[in-house]
């Protein structure tokens, strides 16, 4: 396998507090995966996705010291935006997205870089039989119920696509202009169109155990805005923006 460049995408929506505790792990990450000629430079790309609170002063204050990191901003919240901003942005061989928390610990992106010569989009699955995935019960079932919805309809060789994902830059080129999802739809339609596009695409196993929720996910709003996007691209309905009394 041979050293790549790596772009690391990563949407912020008020993670003041954990900020400067995320990058200074990445970093550490980093600097480990050049030592073992895993990468040979890399990039990180945060997309502040109209926060709250002072996260994009953070963020801004971070690139101002290293020019590694290249701080973007969206102007609505929606983690489809700030993942396709930052896709659109990243330069790498290859990207890997990943949340402010690093729910993983990593553990994703040593598999990930373990197999860039056989997939071209590979995800982290906390619905793998061989995952350890501790959490809430409405939440897991949550996530079983909809990934086991878009695995039926969609016949996709994967039992999870709302974890964390590494895509090469050749396959981010042709799926990418297919991905048009404001919400978390959007990881999903990067593996729709990289199956229909007969992509080379798999899952990793991982750890995850949620001690406290601390996810800005909303099993409500944006569970409902997901199954809804998923049923939409198997059957005409309108936009989710059009149904504004879902939203509130």
């Amino acid at each position: 396998m041979n050293s790549i460049k790596l772009s690391i995408v990563i949407p912020v929506l008020n993670e003041e507090s954990s900020i400067d505790r995320s990058y200074s792990r990445l970093k550490e990450k980093l600097k480990k995966l050049q030592k073992l000629n895993l990468i040979c430079d890399y990039e990180v790309i945060y997309i502040e996705n109209n926060s709250k609170d002072m996260s994009w002063n953070k963020l801004i204050t971070i690139g101002k010291y290293d020019q590694l990191v290249t701080v973007l901003q969206t102007a609505t919240s929606g983690i489809g935006l700030a993942l396709k901003k930052g896709l659109t942005r990243a330069k790498g061989d290859y990207v890997y997205f990943t949340a402010v928390d690093h729910p993983f610990n990593f553990e994703d992106l040593k598999r990930f870089l373990m197999l860039i010569d056989k997939y071209d989009l590979v995800f982290a699955s906390k619905n793998n039989p061989k995952s350890i995935y501790q959490a809430a019960f409405n939440r897991k079932f949550a996530s079983q119920f909809l990934s086991g919805t878009v695995k039926l309809l969609f016949n996709l060789p994967l039992t999870d696509t709302q974890g964390t994902f590494l895509i090469s830059q050749t396959a981010l080129i042709k799926i990418l202009p297919h991905c048009n999802s404001s919400g978390p739809f959007f990881q999903t339609q990067l593996a729709i169109n990289a199956n229909k596009l007969g992509l080379r695409i798999g899952e990793v196993p991982i750890t995850y155990r949620s001690v406290h929720n601390s996810s800005s996910f909303s099993l409500f709003r944006d569970g409902s805005h997901y199954f809804y996007e998923v049923i939409r691209a198997r059957i005409k309905l309108p936009t989710w923006r059009n149904l504004s009394y879902l939203k509130s």
